[in-house]
């Protein structure tokens, strides 16, 4: 499977620390992730589900062509990050109305693994070393 990881790198404009708590859905972060397996490795993360029962749950970018990304930020609209913290950069995030499940079965379960790779993850969050949150030019 093809990992389009750099190519994500290409476009994002700016990395700023995130604490976990601080996660919103829509949003892009990047972080180091040690799986269960004890080996890290690098993600480029969708985030879909901040924290349920202590999982981020998302769509990894990874095995995502950035055409691909770009196309769903069409569809569902791009807005700009509403927090005290990042108030005075325009850092986007992807638009998702209503909850994550709604999202995940209305938009991309039905095309899961010819669309999208199969490209959704759990995430334990203890297991980050770092997030950041990510100013991506879709």
């Amino acid at each position: 499977m093809a990992n389009f990881l750099n190519e994500h790198k290409l476009k994002v404009n700016l990395k700023l620390i995130i604490p976990k708590y601080q996660l919103q859905k829509g949003m892009l972060v990047s972080g180091k992730y040690r799986g269960q397996n004890g080996k890290s490795a690098d993600y480029v993360i969708l985030v879909l589900q901040p924290n349920y029962e202590g999982k981020l749950h998302g769509l990894s970018l990874n095995e995502l062509d950035p055409s691909t990304v770009a196309d769903l930020a069409k569809e569902v609209g791009v807005t700009m990050i509403r927090n005290k913290r990042f108030r005075t950069l325009e850092i986007p995030k992807l638009e998702m109305y209503g909850s994550s499940k709604r999202f995940y079965h209305s938009k991309l379960k039905p095309t899961m693994e010819s669309q999208w790779n199969d490209s959704y993850r759990t995430f334990d969050l203890p297991n980050f070393t770092s997030l950041m949150l990510l100013d991506y030019k879709f």
